[in-house]
């Protein structure tokens, strides 16, 4: 079980459009039912950063640049990134990368759920021939 739930950062844009981020939403809610803390400050994207949305699996694949940074530190053994979607596992891999800069290294990722690659046939979960 892990020690802190982190959900992954919505852009300020985001934020500013829904009004929220989907991510806290369900880390305050994890947090509450498991009696484990949540900070929703601890990580957060850089203000000049872009809502990657609209960018194809590959075009997320080959973006190298990181737009996370760690807002505050906190010593904790094990952290769980919390997400809504999980695509192209970039985001996770970004946000995992900067904890793992800062001293972390049992990472968790949950996620509510998760997009199927290109390819996948959605009916058995496999990846067709």
């Amino acid at each position: 079980m892990p020690d802190l739930l982190i959900p992954v950062p919505s852009t300020w844009r985001k934020r500013r459009t829904r009004g929220y981020n989907p991510a806290a939403l369900i880390a305050k809610d994890l947090a509450q039912a498991l009696n484990r803390p949540w900070t929703p400050k601890f990580i957060k994207t850089h203000p000049t950063e872009q809502d990657r949305k609209q960018q194809s699996r590959q075009q997320r694949l080959n973006d190298v640049t990181n737009p996370f940074y760690i807002a505050r530190a906190q010593a904790v053994c094990h952290v769980a990134i919390i997400d809504d979607v999980v695509t192209s596992m970039t985001t996770a891999n970004h946000v995992a990368e900067r904890l793992q800069q800062v001293g972390f290294h049992n990472i968790s990722l949950w996620a509510l759920a998760r997009s199927l690659p290109p390819g996948t046939n959605k009916g058995t979960n496999t990846i067709d021939d």
